[in-house]
């Protein structure tokens, strides 16, 4: 693992951060959407790894790494730069109080779509607000926060794009020297 790594990693890392600061900018209102919200975030940590399938691609072609776990440990280690940045600026903002009225409309809104969801009886909406409820608790101690965002929200992201891009960057290795 080399500095270019650490450099693509970063990267995704800033994209993160620029469509989190995005979203900040729309969250101001009462009226705020917040489905539109976790739409535009899951679009940018999607943007977020693109970084990370470059940085892959060129390891492939100027490094050659062209072995299936060299390239995807590589990315799992992008995608764990660019994970830790998106999670890191989430907690920053969830302490903050503009990030505490945020997570209190969420809750809140989560709780409506729970009341709303007519396929629910009356003891599985009881069960799924104090779950809610539960995990609301537990949201509120950063280091959980952390890693609840980590490992839930924008990792899989990665882990899956690296293992996608890991296969194919070994196939293609396979057939070049095949060829």
């Amino acid at each position: 693992m080399n500095i270019r790594s650490w450099t693509f990693g970063f990267a995704g890392g800033l994209i993160a951060l620029l469509g989190f600061l995005i979203g900040l900018q729309f969250i101001g209102s009462e009226e705020s959407d917040y489905d539109a919200l976790e739409l535009l975030g899951w679009s940018f940590i999607l943007l977020s790894y693109i970084p990370v399938l470059l940085g892959m691609r060129r390891a492939f072609h100027r490094e050659g790494r062209s072995r299936f776990w060299a390239q995807f440990g590589l990315g799992l280690l992008m995608s764990g730069i660019v994970a830790g940045s998106y999670s890191l600026s989430w907690v920053v903002f969830f302490q903050t109080e503009e990030g505490k009225v945020f997570t209190e409309r969420m809750w809140e809104q989560e709780i409506q779509k729970i009341q709303s969801a007519s396929e629910l009886t009356a003891e599985e909406v009881v069960q799924k607000q104090a779950d809610l409820h539960t995990f609301r608790q537990w949201y509120q101690h950063p280091l959980v926060a952390f890693l609840v965002t980590f490992l839930v929200e924008s990792f899989p992201v990665g882990l899956l794009l690296s293992l996608l891009a890991a296969i194919y960057w070994g196939r293609k290795a396979r057939h070049r020297y095949l060829a």
